[in-house]
């Protein structure tokens, strides 16, 4: 939804420009950059729910896998030698 709602962006600036979205309040600068911090600490969240959503195969069995993964970017993502934007928000989810 966040990478959607990214990859939409220029279109929903022109709705704005034109009025079409009502009394809506734009997203400035910073809220844009938290969407995009937020669109690449939650990627092994998406990439769990894909793999865990087969139905044409056992899911329950990937669980400790899929978590493992997780835990391991996330920690990746909040190390200290990591110091990006990311790290608040790692460290929060972790």
């Amino acid at each position: 939804m966040v990478e959607r709602l990214l990859e939409l962006k220029e279109p929903i600036d022109l709705m704005f420009a034109d009025n079409l979205l009502g009394g809506c309040e734009r997203m400035g600068a910073a809220d844009l950059d938290n969407l995009k911090i937020v669109a690449v600490v939650l990627v092994p969240f998406k990439d769990a729910q894909k793999l865990l959503e087969g139905d044409g195969y056992v899911t329950a069995s990937i669980v400790p896998f899929a978590v493992k993964k997780i835990r391991g970017k996330l920690m990746s993502l909040a190390s200290p030698a990591n110091a990006t934007t990311y790290r608040p928000l790692a460290q929060a989810l972790l």
